[in-house]
């Protein structure tokens, strides 16, 4: 386990958490962003995913897929309920929106795994 959730995943969840974050201050005071909070949450948690995977040298795909779901859901998690305590997003999106993000963050650490292989060939 410390293999998955060490300092690269650390590195990747405050990358994805500071880009989230980012978004919904953004789309407080702009509120035509709001409208694209989803498509958006969902491509900052695939590039957390995918930030982690490449950090995360030597682990398996399973790990890396593990890894990328909790820092993109994790991130998105803290990101919503954000959102929802602004008065932006309803309650309702919170459990949805943690788990699409989760997913299309595991997604980002298995493709990150992939590119990453490619690179050091």
């Amino acid at each position: 386990m410390d293999r998955i959730l060490g300092t690269k995943a650390q590195s990747a969840f405050i990358f994805g958490l500071f880009v989230q974050l980012a978004m919904v201050v953004a789309g407080h005071f702009d509120h035509p962003l709001i409208a694209l909070f989803a498509p958006l949450d969902c491509l900052i948690a695939f590039f957390a995913g995918l930030v982690y995977a490449v950090g995360a040298q030597k682990v398996a795909l399973w790990e890396r897929a593990y890894g990328g779901a909790l820092v993109g859901g994790t991130s998105a998690l803290v990101a919503i309920i954000a959102s929802v305590q602004l008065g932006d997003t309803p309650i309702e999106i919170l459990m949805i929106g943690t788990l699409l993000s989760g997913i299309t963050g595991s997604v980002g650490g298995m493709i990150g795994r992939e590119w990453s292989s490619t690179q050091r060939a």
